[in-house]
């Protein structure tokens, strides 16, 4: 089959692509110019220089192409780079440009807490990004006809885990007390680490490599077209215990977890979004939709996906235990 793909570079696409190569699928990867050298050295990936927001400079790519795998999403805004311009406008541009060239399959990453009236922008625009991707709207160009609606498979995962996630990276900088960005330059630990707010909000942490496998599986499961799949692994945590579990794993002593209130860390997390895009040109490590989402249980029931995949999801500190020496 073969396969038009965003977000190959990013984390969870860099565990899917190998496994859509090891069954035989070649590949087109939208990327940013001059990042060619991120994707795997093989025959069967070609680049596609370009990117989300110009939907002219990718949409020559998706010809001959049989299914897109659509992966873009952000955690932080920069720039041009907002949740409504990425998550929605972009993805509304995929959805197009797949309706014109007659590309029905599509396997798309959503989220977990997608729903109408969500708090959170990043939920919401998610939410809206599903919604167009299910309706029979389209943009295309004047006298185009769009193909019928499309064959979708998406996928909502609770937070997902691995070696190289920024979400372990942070938890690892919560054990080693390196969290703060201007302190970590000086090597400079703290005794404890932030908890926002009460800290009782839910995780259900899903392993990369299974959702990545589940990923690569729905494009030869044709019982996955309309499937609307909600992920999360066995147990649900706190971020307390999730930090604490990382500790356990490194072998050192779990910090003491200290609980900042709400109008304190929103107000931090205010600061760091004008300072971060202005002084660094990076996003925020922390942002208000982050603070949001961590008060909120990010938690399901995924015996539908298990049973549909037949799957048996891992539990956090079984594949933790694994990785854990293997995190930057």
């Amino acid at each position: 089959m073969n396969v038009f793909m965003t977000g190959a570079t990013g984390f969870v696409g860099r565990h899917i692509l190998p496994k859509l190569i090891e069954k035989g699928h070649s590949v087109k990867c939208l990327i940013r110019a001059g990042s060619e050298s991120k994707l795997p050295n093989s025959d069967q990936i070609t680049a596609v220089p370009g990117n989300i927001h110009d939907r002219a400079s990718f949409e020559q790519g998706l010809e001959g192409c049989d299914a897109v795998m659509h992966l873009v999403g952000i955690i932080g805004e920069v720039g041009q780079n907002t949740f409504f311009r990425v998550h929605m406008l972009g993805t509304q541009n995929v959805v197009d440009a797949m309706r014109t060239h007659g590309i029905k399959r599509l396997v798309h990453m959503s989220a977990l807490g997608v729903r109408p009236g969500a708090e959170a922008n990043y939920h919401k625009t998610k939410y809206d990004a599903e919604v167009y991707i299910k309706s029979n709207n389209t943009q295309t160009e004047l006298g185009q006809t769009p193909t019928a609606k499309l064959d979708y498979t998406i996928f909502r995962p609770s937070i997902i885990h691995g070696p190289d996630g920024e979400f372990m990276q942070m938890l690892k900088e919560f054990v080693t007390g390196k969290f703060d960005p201007v302190l970590k330059k000086f090597g400079i630990p703290l005794p404890f680490f932030p908890i926002p707010g009460d800290g009782a909000g839910l995780l259900q942490p899903v392993y990369v490599e299974e959702l990545a496998q589940m990923f690569v599986d729905s494009l030869d499961k044709p019982e996955t077209i309309g499937g609307e799949y909600n992920l999360g692994g066995p147990k649900q945590y706190t971020l307390e215990e999730m930090v604490k579990l990382v500790a356990t794993a490194m072998g050192r002593e779990p910090r003491r977890g200290i609980h900042f209130p709400m109008w304190l860390m929103y107000i931090v997390a205010t600061a760091m979004e004008i300072v971060f895009p202005l002084c660094c040109g990076k996003k925020p490590d922390l942002n208000r939709d982050q603070l949001i989402m961590m008060q909120e249980d990010n938690v399901c029931d995924s015996s539908e996906v298990e049973e549909v995949f037949g799957i048996k999801l891992s539990e956090f500190p079984e594949k933790l235990n694994k990785y854990v020496n293997k995190i930057p």
